[in-house]
């Protein structure tokens, strides 16, 4: 007899059959196979019997992986040739490039067996056919990994993607500028942000740096969290984020250039660049800012003798904080599947976390906590305890039209003093529900 989970995963497989077919108009062996069910990840379960059925399997992977030949990636594929039998041939492109190179190559029915994807993309590869779905290898290992990464690599509930590393938003600050201003340590709260925020503003110097466009809605996303909203409904139809707790964040977060003062003009250039953004506090201009890991070795080249810490993000009502990182995923066009899923399994696992650790990387594991790689470096420290908090964005394919777009170009309008907050927010949401409908 049939179970519940049963009929669910039928359920489910038609409704994905319906999608890929509607989506691809039958293109590609491949698809069609997947769309069937007939991928092949379940035939085997064993390193070694995958190893036995192939002998080499392609990855395409991010181009900083990569930078010199003695790139630690390299040691590692040679580990698993050594271990299995299967060598792995990689080829690595630039982040900027990658998603369109892996969309146009898998529609034409090539591409590698493994991809790095960008967690951002997942929705949108999946919906476009361009991912495998591997709910049942995944949900083995599921409780491994923190939930937040988990969460990007899904779409309708379905699992395309396996966390590979994952990044995180912290509060960045300058310590002999708040000793000069007479205060013991970074901000906690919401209030302590602008309490010490207009402390440590002057005729020249200012509190926080934010940015227009894209940086805004980025860093907004916590502050939402905090207060308890949500961006999209979970059955990715509607716009939650002009809810009044999504607004009074969106409120908050503007009037701190808009009414505290104590973000300054640069605010405005800050439009296209993280090295645009960084600047003002590489320059010792502003006294804190809020960015991710990568912050970390622009400023020890730019300002060697700066002295700075990281601390968790000021909390609201409760602690969260936006995540960002890649993934893994085996597309639809890999002939090599069960073998591509046993590589997958063993290149995320606890014995492999010290690859990404040579590159600076956190793991999105729930085991690097317990690692002495978390409490080596007090920076990455703060990175890898806010990992628990971490949430993704949402996992709709429309998600970077409505970031990239519709939010930043709301957000510029508020700084820019075009429209006022909450009119603004409203009209993103009413322009989100739109894409969403077509």
């Amino acid at each position: 007899m049939a179970t519940t989970h049963d009929r669910e995963n039928l359920q489910r497989a038609a409704r994905l059959a319906l999608t890929r077919r509607r989506v691809l108009g039958g293109a590609g062996t491949a698809a069609a196979l997947v769309a069937a069910g007939l991928t092949g990840l379940r035939t085997s379960r064993s390193g070694a019997t995958a190893a036995q059925d192939v002998d080499s399997l392609t990855f395409w992977v991010i181009s900083p992986f990569t930078d010199n030949e003695d790139a630690p990636i390299y040691e590692a594929l040679g580990r698993y040739e050594a271990e299995t039998g299967v060598a792995i041939t990689l080829e690595s492109f630039p982040p900027a490039s990658f998603r369109e190179r892996l969309t146009t190559t898998v529609l034409g029915g090539g591409g590698p067996d493994i991809a790095s994807v960008d967690s951002a993309w997942v929705s949108g590869l999946a919906a476009s056919e361009i991912l495998t779905p591997i709910d049942e290898e995944f949900g083995l290992i599921a409780d491994q990994f923190f939930e937040g990464p988990v969460d990007t690599g899904a779409y309708l509930g379905v699992q395309y993607a396996v966390p590979w590393y994952t990044n995180n938003v912290a509060l960045y600050w300058n310590k002999t500028m708040f000793q000069e201003a007479g205060l013991d340590g970074p901000p906690e709260t919401w209030d302590q942000l602008v309490e010490y925020g207009k402390q440590l503003t002057t005729d020249d110097q200012y509190g926080l740096m934010l940015g227009t466009a894209g940086f805004g809605p980025f860093l907004w996303f916590p502050f939402a969290w905090q207060n308890g909203a949500e961006l999209i409904s979970e059955d990715g139809t509607e716009a939650l984020f002009a809810s009044p707790e999504g607004i009074e964040a969106w409120e908050f977060l503007a009037g701190l250039y808009l009414d505290e003062g104590i973000v300054p003009e640069d605010i405005k250039s800050a439009t296209e660049s993280w090295d645009q953004y960084f600047a003002p506090f590489i320059q010792e201009r502003v006294a804190m800012m809020m960015t991710g890991d990568w912050g970390i070795r622009p400023i020890r080249e730019g300002a060697p003798d700066l002295d700075f810490g990281v601390a968790p993000l000021p909390v609201g009502k409760e602690a969260a904080t936006v995540i960002g990182g890649y993934d893994l995923a085996i597309p639809v066009s890999s002939e090599k599947q069960a073998a591509a899923w046993d590589f997958l399994e063993w290149f995320t696992a606890q014995e492999q976390e010290p690859i990404l650790q040579a590159y600076n990387r956190i793991p999105a594991r729930k085991s690097i906590l317990d690692s002495e790689y978390a409490t080596e470096d007090p920076f990455t420290q703060v990175f890898i305890e806010q990992a628990a908090v971490g949430r993704a964005r949402a996992t709709v394919p429309e998600w970077s039209s409505i970031e990239d777009q519709i939010l930043a170009d709301a957000w510029t309008a508020v700084i820019l003093g075009q429209a006022e907050p909450a009119e603004a927010l409203t009209t993103a949401a009413e322009e989100t529900n739109a894409l969403l409908a077509e």
